[in-house]
């Protein structure tokens, strides 16, 4: 695999001697299809572009868990493989990813896996309730919001 890294910052060229794609199946039963538009990609490689993407890395568990990637006339997601080490080079395509023929092997990352901002609304704090969360946690929540909003 050629991967080239483009003006935007969203394609990426690893050691290129060191990465391959290999096309896998579908995960099939019933008629119905569990890995529609999903692939793998290793540890090594996701550390790797996780570093070119300049995302800050201080351990394994920073490297992004997800990629929504274009390559080669393929679309779709890559998740971590978790039978990969750091030390494997690669990408698992699947075959339901493969929306047309082509010969450009530069992969493009449009997204990643990241935390992002999470607000509690009646919906999720009734399920964390539910769960066995104490409702004292989520009044204290709430007093401490109105006691910076107010503050401020």
């Amino acid at each position: 695999i050629k991967l080239t890294e483009i003006q935007d910052k969203k394609a990426i060229r690893p050691n290129s001697r060191l990465n391959y794609v290999l096309e896998i199946d579908d995960i099939e039963r019933n008629g119905y299809r569990f890995t529609d538009g999903i692939g793998k990609i290793s540890w090594g490689l996701a550390g790797r572009v996780a570093q070119k993407m300049n995302i800050p890395i201080y351990c394994q568990e920073d490297i992004p868990s997800a990629f929504q990637i274009r390559v080669a006339g393929c679309k779709g997601m890559v998740a971590i493989d978790p039978e990969s080490t750091l030390n494997d080079y690669y990408i698992h395509i699947r075959k339901s990813m493969n929306k047309f023929d082509g010969g450009d092997w530069n992969l493009e990352i449009c997204e990643y896996a990241r935390p992002l901002p999470l607000t509690l609304n009646n919906q999720v704090i009734r399920l964390l309730s539910d769960l066995g969360n104490h409702d004292g946690a989520f009044i204290a929540l709430q007093y401490r919001s109105f006691t910076q909003w107010g503050n401020s």
